[in-house]
């Protein structure tokens, strides 16, 4: 059944909290979302800032900071692994935390499609009196406020991981002035 009329909200929301669910109670939905999170955003950033605690060869130090555009290297603090996790912490495992989001996005969306054809609920679906567009529409949604929810979330985390494990590290300080 399609349509080109107004679309139906509270269906769609009926559709997307009974995803979100689903995919709640389902081991292989939940476990790929709590552990990358907690690799990204925990273990990652504790395991950088301990690099932090220890002295590393300036020879080294100077290959794994190639990467690092010089502007910022000069505002890195400086012991050689201060700056190294300064570095890892600042500049290259924020973007990596990006991945996340993606990740759960796809998880969900496709527990959400194919999770119903495995339960045997796709044919009641497909035949209840909403358009194509409106279940379209219930099955990207969810995912998507999903992923929203874990990225700010995530965010939120990141920072205060990092903050909190680098602060004595660095002093209070993250750039020489």
């Amino acid at each position: 059944m399609s349509g080109r009329g107004r679309m139906r909200w509270r269906a769609i929301r009926a559709i997307i909290r009974r995803d979100l669910g689903v995919a709640r109670t389902n081991r292989a939905v939940v476990a790929p979302l709590v552990v990358l999170p907690t690799v990204f955003v925990v273990i990652l950033p504790v395991f950088a800032s301990l690099i932090a605690r220890v002295e590393v060869p300036r020879e080294n130090l100077d290959v794994l900071l190639r990467i690092v555009p010089a502007g910022v290297l000069d505002q890195l603090p400086g012991g050689s692994g201060s700056r190294l996790a300064s570095a890892l912490l600042g500049y290259l495992l924020p973007p990596l935390t990006l991945v996340v989001p993606v990740v759960v996005v796809m998880v969900l969306a496709t527990d959400a499609v194919a999770g119903e054809r495995e339960r045997g609920t796709l044919e009641g679906l497909l035949l209840a009196p909403m358009s194509d567009r409106d279940l379209f529409v219930a099955k990207l949604a969810g995912p998507f406020l999903a992923a929203l929810a874990v990225g700010l979330t995530e965010a939120l985390v990141y920072a205060t991981v990092v903050n909190a494990t680098m602060w004595p590290v660095v002093g209070g300080r993250c750039c020489r002035t």
